[in-house]
């Protein structure tokens, strides 16, 4: 059996997310026809309860029936316009260069976003959970909110990698001066995580290439780095190795980490959000100090130094 190539499975995917991106810009701010039958639909239920419960309504208590199906008409509408708003949203970002980095591409090709694409051309209708309105996604209801969030996760985080390029020019700056000396990492590494790492999208900051980088991201520079160590080098230990199974006999401590094995242990690192942290901020922060050190003249340090110190850190835990 011919073997599938990835390659074309990803521009298939990317072929149908920007299909359904499109149908929806043909004709924006109009939901698709078969969500506006939803829409019909919906409205003629709510008309059918009014009427059975005005009914059996009298005086005040009908005026109240009244007051309150109009609210809540008020409400319906507002979550249309909200589906309308998400779309525009999501063709925004899809259409922005800016914005598109290894997460949304990730995204788009991913079974949440395929389900993402199939809402924007009208292939799903909105559907109703309590009072949240939201679309049937990889087989659970997702509220809009939580649509537009799963959007802003995976979009490029333009305002940390500006903030990045201002703290190179600022470490610039300093070495610029007669009597520079050594960079100030306290300093530096102060300044990326109270600006960058806590108030930035964690997410882009994991995934996209904020930085210049041999790999393309951090974790993809974190798991390149990894397959150049050994299990033992991270701490594992052989009792580690058969609490975990004992019929792993072909797993040795010396033994290097392959592709696959570096991802599944990436996934558990990036589990702990402190440990997160402290990578992501020694990670950038090592990027100034390298970029300062060329500027100015100072010794290079192997970017990967303190990375592998914080990585072999987690041997006190267990992986």
């Amino acid at each position: 059996m011919e073997k599938i190539n990835q390659v074309d499975v990803d521009n298939f995917l990317d072929y149908n997310f920007d299909t359904n991106i499109e149908t929806w810009l043909q004709k924006p701010n109009e939901l698709p026809e078969s969500e506006q039958d939803g829409v019909h639909d919906y409205f003629v239920n709510l008309r059918n309860q009014y009427l059975d419960a005005e009914s059996e309504s009298k005086g005040a208590d009908k005026e109240k029936l009244m007051s309150k199906f109009k609210r809540h008409i008020t409400e319906v509408r507002a979550r249309f316009d909200d589906s309308i708003e998400l779309r525009d949203h999501m063709a925004l970002i899809n259409n922005t260069s800016e914005l598109i980095g290894n997460a949304w591409k990730g995204f788009k090709r991913s079974k949440i976003g395929q389900a993402f694409g199939d809402a924007m051309s009208g292939k799903k209708q909105m559907t109703w959970k309590g009072d949240a309105a939201g679309y049937e996604i990889d087989g659970d209801f997702m509220s809009i909110y939580d649509m537009r969030k799963v959007l802003d996760k995976n979009t490029f985080d333009i305002s940390s990698r500006n903030v990045l390029n201002g703290v190179i020019e600022y470490a610039q700056m300093l070495g610029s001066y007669e009597d520079a000396g050594e960079l100030d990492m306290y300093d530096i590494t102060t300044k990326i995580k109270n600006e960058v790492v806590l108030k930035g999208n964690r997410h882009s900051l994991i995934n996209d290439n904020h930085i210049a980088t041999q790999n393309g991201s951090f974790k993809l520079d974190l798991t390149n780095r990894l397959q150049d160590m050994t299990y033992g080098e991270l701490g594992i230990t052989e009792d580690m190795i058969n609490a975990i199974d004992g019929n792993l006999q072909s797993v040795r401590v010396d033994d290097g980490i392959d592709e696959d094995e570096a991802k599944i242990i990436v996934e558990e690192l990036l589990k702990d959000d402190n440990l997160t942290n402290d990578y992501l901020t020694n990670y950038f922060a090592q990027h100034v100090k390298s970029q300062y050190d060329y500027l100015f003249g100072k010794p290079e340090q192997d970017n990967n130094t303190t990375e592998s110190a914080e990585i072999e850190d987690y041997k006190k835990g267990s992986l």
